[in-house]
């Protein structure tokens, strides 16, 4: 693991976010550079990867209760 993918882990989701923006409003003025393009796709593998572990967490910790009382769509 480069320095740069162990700094992007214990980076705060909003900095991360800002970092791709930046990327983004960089390549909306000029063509970014091959090390630019590199890191964008760190940044943006990173945000991946935090977004797919909030949302497993978020379905392991929801119940869903149907309007018949059941929790498992049986209906018994």
């Amino acid at each position: 693991m480069t320095d740069l993918e162990n700094k992007l882990q214990s980076m705060a989701l909003d900095d991360l976010i800002k970092g791709i923006n930046q990327f983004t409003a960089n390549s909306r003025i000029r063509e970014l550079t091959e090390l630019e393009t590199q890191e964008r796709a760190l940044y943006r593998k990173e945000y991946i990867r935090r977004i797919g572990r909030n949302l497993r967490a978020t379905l392991d910790n929801t119940d869903i209760t149907y309007a018949d009382g059941g929790e498992d769509g049986s209906n018994s």
